[in-house]
């Protein structure tokens, strides 16, 4: 057996050999191979997550405030409050937060209402939502505040702060105007708990107009 052939040969197969153009070809097509399956996986979790159809396709790139919530995405605090007026571009802002936060993290999430969420502590469900790595709360504060309902609202967000779960809010209203919400016959103890779960929320204000 001559030099060559033991360089070209290992036991009774051949060993394939490969020009630079055609090994640039195959690390191209991997690429694309793994940019579709993230693709794809990103696809499933948003899907998983509940994200509304109209939000599916939010993303971070561009948009406002875009930049601010990518950097939490990489270092996140306990959460997130995006607060402005009504078409204003939170509930977009927070999908795609969400959707970027599970690409980065690998985790799952979930999307739901505040309004929502209290349907679901009624039919017993609560506790389906304390585990996600990362949720959103859209629209807090448009419930009408009762004692069964500041009492959802806190446990949520107490067990998730705890258990150091990430949450994305959404309001119209200011912070001292969304506490002062959840005050039920002057009792206040409720709000304040709530309050002190916020500190280390990240607040994003968004501005401009109605945009719907």
């Amino acid at each position: 057996m001559t030099s060559e052939s033991t360089e070209t040969q290992v036991g009774r197969f051949v060993k394939p050999t490969f020009t630079e153009e055609e090994i640039a070809q195959m690390h191209l097509a991997a690429q694309a191979w793994k940019a579709e399956r993230e693709a794809a996986d990103n696809r499933h979790r948003a899907f998983m997550a509940r994200i509304p159809k109209r939000y599916e396709g939010a993303v971070l790139e561009g948009a406002p405030h875009g930049d601010a919530l990518a950097k939490w995405v990489f270092a996140p605090t306990d959460g997130v409050i995006l607060t402005g007026g009504i078409g204003t571009g939170k509930t977009w802002l927070a999908s795609a937060t969400l959707k970027a936060f599970m690409a980065k993290w690998t985790c799952s999430g979930r999307f739901i209402t505040a309004a929502d969420y209290i349907d679901e502590c009624r039919e017993g469900n609560k506790e389906a939502y304390y585990s996600p790595r990362v949720l959103v709360l859209d629209d807090l504060g448009k419930e009408r505040a009762s004692e069964y309902v500041t009492s959802c609202l806190f446990q949520l967000l107490d067990k998730r702060v705890s258990t150091h779960r990430k949450t994305i809010i959404t309001t119209n209203y200011t912070h001292r105007e969304l506490l002062e919400r959840l005050v039920v016959d002057g009792d206040t103890t409720t709000a304040q708990a709530f309050a002190s779960r916020l500190k280390r929320f990240t607040v994003v204000k968004v501005e401009g107009a109605d945009r719907r």
